[in-house]
This record gives C-alpha cells, sequence and structure tokens, in this order.
C-alpha cells in the first residue's frame, strides 16, 4: 500500500531526525487525543503519547507497509493505552440478558437524540472497560472506518462490528441506570 507518509518514513529511516520531527507534528495530536479518550487521564496520556513516539522511532524499520503508517502509528497508541489501562481500570459488568433486552433501534434512538439522559453519557463512558472504550473512541471520536478500527484492535472486522454493537448496548444500560438513579 502506498502511504502519504512513505517517504518521510524512508528520509527518517536515513537518518534524518526532522523528518521524525515532521511525522511527530502530524501525528502527536490524534495520538494524544486518542489515548487521552482511551486512559482518561491528560498527565497519564501525555507520556503514554510520548512512549508511543518512542517505541514508533524504535521499530519503524518493522513498519512494512501493508497498512497505512496511521493505522501502525494508532495500533500501538491503542496497544500502549490498553497495556496501561488495564492495570489500575475496573470495567463496570452488566448482565448479559440486559444486554440481549435492548434492541439497536432503540439504543439508536438514544443515542442519535437529543435526550437529557445523554447528560448521563460521561459517567456511562467511564463504566466502560478499557477495550469498549477504544472501540467508541477509534469509531465515534475518531471517525475511522470499521475496517481500520479492526485492524487496529487486531481484529475481524465482523468481530469489530459486534463489538461495538455490544459496546453501544451496554452504554445503552448504563446510561438508563444511572438516570434512574437521579430520578
Amino acid at each position: 500500500m502506498i502511504d502519504k507518509d512513505s517517504h518521510i518514513i524512508n528520509r527518517v529511516l536515513d537518518g534524518d531526525m526532522d523528518s521524525f520531527r515532521t511525522l511527530m507534528d502530524s501525528y502527536s495530536q490524534r495520538v494524544f487525543a486518542l489515548v487521552v479518550r482511551i486512559v482518561d487521564n491528560e498527565a497519564d496520556a501525555e507520556e503514554i503519547t510520548q512512549d508511543v513516539f518512542l517505541k514508533v522511532y524504535k521499530n519503524l524499520a518493522r513498519f512494512d507497509g501493508r497498512s497505512m503508517f496511521s493505522s501502525w502509528l494508532y495500533r500501538i497508541a491503542y496497544n500502549e493505552s490498553i497495556s496501561h489501562t488495564r492495570k489500575g481500570r475496573r470495567e463496570v459488568a452488566v448482565e448479559e440478558s440486559l444486554l440481549r433486552a435492548v434492541s439497536d433501534s432503540t439504543v439508536d434512538a438514544l443515542l442519535d437524540s437529543g435526550d437529557a439522559r445523554l447528560a448521563a453519557l460521561p459517567e456511562a463512558l467511564d463504566r466502560l472497560g478499557v477495550e469498549e472504550r477504544a472501540i467508541i473512541t477509534l469509531y465515534y471520536m475518531e471517525g475511522l472506518p470499521m475496517k481500520e478500527v479492526a485492524d487496529i484492535m487486531r481484529i475481524s472486522e465482523s468481530n469489530a462490528k459486534v463489538r461495538l454493537m455490544r459496546t453501544r448496548k451496554k452504554l445503552y444500560v448504563l446510561i438508563t441506570q444511572i438516570t434512574k438513579r437521579y430520578e
């Protein structure tokens, strides 16, 4: 696959540090945005973003061009974020029967509306597991196509679609639980 960054990558591999700074300038804000949404802590996100670019620099020769450079970079950022977050984050479990009882159209109706219950969305997002937060972040907040989300997460596209659907249902259940608590 021909990548728009391939000429810059080749210059970095030839020892041109200014070209690596160009890559960092092009991607650092997007990587930080992805990482902070997954780890939910700016200080940790800054440190992880630095680690991501250090890892990219050390492993750039291994980038084989089968995917876009941005996908490879996001995969590294995703993996670093997941590794960091798994250490301290506790996911809220939702009973399977509750998820099965929620239809896709019910979820769509809530998430696509201006419903006041959406004020609970940040708290609900905080209760998701790290991989659930990641798929929501990659698909909705970063706007990546499902194929690229699947590549970054190293799962099949159909598996990514199923995970996204289940996570959306879990968000619906969590929002409902949170808003009932305040009624």
